[in-house]
């Protein structure tokens, strides 16, 4: 049996199908509170387009209401501050939800990647790290971990995975240094 065989006879024992961007989006809000499964990597790109879609398409409309109603039109009162505190209450929970959305797709994708999750703490202070999982393939080890495996190219230690996301935040720092530093002396 070769590899690609392998890989369809997993897919269609996991009952894997391919996702969308409509699906990948309700899952990245309906599986909130989700730690334990695994996100592909169209699972997670998917549902991050999406939401940010939803977030681009909200801002358009926000911004076609403001020049409809026109600073002429627009007087302070009870309804308008109301109003004003009622939609910012919404988009303050609604971006509480994709950050509780975002951390769950973010646990997800290391699980699927085969990656503790605890690593997720390092996000904030290894730049890149959180590419480095998004870009990894699928690790047919962490999808049937209970299986034999005639092949496990697919699964790198995290030895070997640590010291790429290391090295893209050294060049991203060099990157940082150099345009805030030395191109304004140039």
């Amino acid at each position: 049996m070769d590899s690609e065989q392998f890989k369809e006879m997993v897919n269609q024992q996991l009952n894997v199908k391919p996702t969308n961007l409509l699906k990948a989006t309700i899952e990245f809000f309906t599986h909130v509170f989700d730690y334990r499964s695994r996100a592909t990597r169209s699972d997670y790109w998917f549902g991050n387009l999406g939401w940010l879609l939803i977030v681009v398409i909200y801002n358009v409309l926000a911004a076609l209401f403001g020049l409809l109603v026109g600073k002429e039109n627009f007087h302070l009162n009870t309804f308008t501050i109301g109003w004003a505190s009622f939609t910012l209450g919404i988009a303050l929970a609604f971006f509480l939800w994709i950050a509780l959305a975002e951390l769950s797709l973010n646990v997800r994708r290391m699980h699927d990647a085969n990656w503790p999750w605890a690593l997720i703490i390092l996000y904030p202070f290894v730049p890149f790290l959180w590419l480095v999982v998004a870009l990894m393939p699928t690790s047919l080890y962490a999808a049937v971990q209970d299986w034999q495996l005639p092949h496990q190219t697919e699964t790198a230690s995290i030895l070997t995975k640590l010291p790429v996301a290391i090295a893209f935040g050294v060049i991203e720092l060099a990157i940082v240094i150099g345009v805030t530093v030395v191109m304004p002396r140039l």
